[in-house]
């Protein structure tokens, strides 16, 4: 048996207010004016998976999560750069200076080139460089960047066997560290005191979860 008479009250599909009973096959809603027929079955809604809430970096850090690397970034040594650059600029104004004195040791100019050409290249590295601890379907990488600092550290994801957060018993004030362990030994991935950093340990906590985390997100290769 065929049902007749208004249809009951119907729901907009695009704003879902609701819209009183109609005889006419088409009813226009009043809110934003779409006309849908209200015997329509109704069309169900994508779902949007909810967006993963992820700690914020910590002071001094920058966290980048992209589908496939996740970065981790620092620099603590700005001010030490600083302080090496107006050295080195003292020093290359002494080498200049004294480049035309008569009997000048040359061995004394070699050492103040060397060391002005030292002290601008820590300067840059410092002042303008950081750290960029770096995760991927195939590796962990710490490096420095633009200028390497330190030896660059390649860990395969496959030789990770745990990160480990450590604390130092004998140093003054306390160092706290971000360490991988692997097969091939243990490897430093952070390390802060709590004079250069006060939140160096909750800091240290942070990467160390944030490393975790994306070991177990990013599926290895």
């Amino acid at each position: 048996m065929v049902m007749r008479g208004p249809a009951p009250t119907a729901i907009c599909p695009r704003c879902s207010a609701p819209s009183p009973p109609s005889e006419q096959p088409l009813i226009s809603c009043a809110r934003c004016k779409l006309s849908f027929d209200p015997r329509d079955e109704p069309v169900a809604r994508p779902h949007r998976p909810e967006r993963k809430e992820y700690e914020a970096a910590p002071p001094g850090f920058r966290i980048v999560r992209e589908p496939g690397e996740w970065t981790i970034s620092w620099s603590f040594n700005r001010l030490k750069g600083i302080a090496a650059l107006v050295l080195g600029v003292f020093c290359a104004a002494v080498l200049f200076g004294n480049l035309d004195t008569p009997g000048e040791d040359w061995k004394h100019l070699v050492a103040l080139a060397g060391a002005t050409l030292l002290l601008a290249y820590v300067g840059v590295a410092w002042a303008f460089g950081e750290t960029v601890l770096h995760v991927d379907t195939r590796q962990l990488m710490l490096r420095h960047e633009p200028l390497p600092m330190k030896r660059r550290i390649w860990i395969g994801r496959h030789e990770i066997l745990e990160i480990r957060e450590t604390r130092s018993e004998m140093a003054n004030p306390p160092w706290y560290a971000v360490v991988a362990v692997t097969p091939r030994g243990n490897y430093t991935l952070v390390e802060l005191d709590n004079d250069g950093n006060r939140a160096a340990k909750e800091a240290t906590a942070c990467v160390a979860a944030v490393v975790r985390e994306a070991i177990a997100e990013i599926p290895p290769d």
